[in-house]
């Protein structure tokens, strides 16, 4: 039924189904199709939670803005909606709307405003903020610790596009060092609260629990958070109904009723993270991270159940291309680019997709975090929970520094023991198919194949591209677009059918390489990339396949043969 529905709905909101989705339920659809017409997307309501459900498991969209009654949205459904993104790799972006129905226009018209940047001038691109140590958690000048945080607050007043704040908070309050951020301070404090409602004591004239702390210096009110993207690194910064506080009395939903704040990215429960989790959040938005990918990225890294954070606001918002002011000077945010099918996703470390070539890479310094994190999903995906930790650790590492290749042998002998799946690659469930064509001739036996493409649907321009030989199946898995390697690859790839020697032109070639024959007692060869050689194990006399890793980044060829016997057939 949803998909009918959404059929009658495209001619009032068109475009494409990958783009990004508008959904609701339990609201008025002129809010659901105006707010699609207004960004270029599809749009669609449908009647209940189930069927919006339904919508999201299908996987038809590059990311879900839901917007539907704030008291529809309670834990069990808000768990549901996080646990579906996670599972489908799926931004997700949630827009409560109150019952009063002018209200609810009101909010959506915002939100209109917000994602066309309309909003006000921001001196700053980004802060970063963590409480739980007094020195600066990475040396970015935008980065504080709680021994900074007067120059931090300075910071945000003086308005920041973009925030990261990593705090101690309960949804209503957050300590910054020796401030603190309070929602009963100043003008957009809530009315006293009302029998029946959910609040704390002081916010309904009651003793307020910092009373007895003589530490503090200043409290500040929401009007103080002049941000237009907030990622809030705490516990229960956003509640959803019945929950320990209404909508009214948390500090994340009331920023979203402001002009400043487009879109807040919170957790529903306790929790807690390193410092590592803030740099990492803050280096996505800046490399071009859709808020809703960044709450996306950190429930990936939760264990199974524990994923808790959501996006409140439209799941597409990116920070502008450009730093928003010159020093010294405010200026007006560059409006945010409309929503295609790459618009609003993470672009790999250090590339902007309408730059130059010659400006993306230069040597062969490996890629960074995005091959990494990848590669930490295939090895979940694989079962290999250890390595998947280590490897989503090392991406962050590699977020602050230069990747290293301490863990180039876990992926490639995971990689290894997938080689007998010649037909489907391991990493197949983490990507979608988009588009094929004709490839060069087999390096075995010379006969036509095909060229598949494939894109990560969460790492926006991570691109697989495959050559498939009806004979022999996968000949070449590489990556593409920005994933692709940074320097040297290995070239002129062959085997010596007698001697059962790889060889490959590795001059300068950075990472490892793994030789696997299929079914082979042996199952590996090792040997350096630069090395240029390596000796195949005794397999069923398939030919045998070479996986370079390189710093995350990876690929599987099929050598060509030589010697006695090789040749294409």
């Amino acid at each position: 039924m949803s998909i009918n529905m959404e059929q009658k709905a495209q001619p009032r909101a068109a475009t494409t189904t990958r783009a990004g989705l508008v959904l609701g339920w339990g609201v008025p659809e002129t809010l659901v199709l105006g707010y699609a017409r207004a960004r270029g997307r599809p749009g669609l309501l449908v009647p209940d939670r189930a069927s919006a459900l339904e919508v999201l498991s299908a996987g038809r969209h590059r990311s879900v803005f839901l917007l539907a009654p704030e008291r529809d949205l309670d834990f069990p459904t808000v768990g549901r909606l996080i646990e579906q993104g996670r599972a489908a790799r799926l931004p997700i972006g949630l827009l409560p709307l109150p019952d009063d129905p002018d209200e609810a226009g009101r909010t959506v018209r915002r939100a209109e405003r917000q994602a066309a940047g309309a909003g006000r001038a921001y001196r700053h691109r980004t802060a970063l903020y963590c409480d739980f140590r007094p020195e600066p958690p990475s040396p970015d000048p935008s980065a504080h610790g709680s021994g900074q945080a007067d120059a931090f607050m300075a910071r945000l007043t003086d308005g920041v596009e973009g925030l990261v704040l990593h705090s101690h908070g309960n949804g209503a309050d957050f300590r910054v060092g020796n401030h603190v951020l309070c929602l009963r301070v100043g003008p957009k404090a809530p009315a006293p609260g009302e029998p029946g409602e959910r609040f704390l004591p002081c916010q309904a004239g009651g003793v307020c629990r910092l009373d007895h702390k003589t530490g503090f210096v200043a409290y500040h009110g929401a009007d103080a958070v002049r941000a237009r993207l907030v990622v809030m690194l705490s516990c229960s910064a956003y509640q959803p109904h019945g929950g320990l506080l209404g909508a009214r009395f948390q500090l994340s939903q009331n920023l979203m009723r402001g002009e400043d704040v487009a879109a807040v990215v919170a957790s529903v429960r306790i929790n807690h993270g390193t410092p590592q989790l803030g740099v990492a959040v803050d280096r996505l938005l800046r490399e071009g991270a859709s808020v809703g990918e960044v709450a996306l990225r950190i429930n990936r890294l939760a264990p199974a159940d524990a994923a808790s954070y959501v996006c409140l606001g439209d799941p597409d918002l990116t920070l502008s291309r450009l730093p928003t002011t010159t020093p010294g000077a405010a200026t007006a945010t560059t409006p945010a680019a409309p929503a295609t099918a790459s618009a609003g996703l993470r672009t790999a470390p250090g590339r902007d997709p309408a730059a130059p070539a010659a400006r993306r890479r230069s040597g062969p310094t490996p890629q960074g975090p995005v091959d990494l994190l990848f590669a930490a999903d295939l090895a979940a995906s694989q079962g290999a929970v250890t390595t998947a930790d280590a490897l989503a650790a090392a991406a962050t590492d590699a977020i602050r520094g230069p990747a290293t290749p301490r863990f180039d042998r876990h992926v490639a002998r995971m990689l290894a023991r997938a080689v007998d799946d010649g037909d489907r690659p391991a990493w197949h469930p983490l990507c979608t198919s988009t588009g094929e064509r004709a490839g060069p001739p087999c390096p075995l036996c010379g006969g036509p194949t095909v060229e598949e493409e494939h894109a990560s649907p969460l790492y926006a321009g991570y691109l697989r591209r495959l050559t498939r030989c009806p004979t022999h199946a996968v000949v070449r898995d590489v990556p593409a677009g920005t994933a692709s390697p940074a320097g040297p690859v290995p070239r002129d790839i062959r085997i010596d059918r007698v001697t059962r020697t790889v060889r490959w032109n590795g001059d300068g070639v950075p990472g490892v390489c793994a030789v696997a024959a299929p079914g082979a007692a042996t199952r590996t060869g090792w040997a350096r990339a630069e090395d240029g050689r390596c000796a195949a194990p005794a397999g069923d006399g398939d030919v045998p396949v070479l996986i370079h890793v390189a710093a995350g980044s990876f690929a599987v060829h099929r050598p060509t043969p030589t010697g006695a016997g090789g040749g294409h057939a």
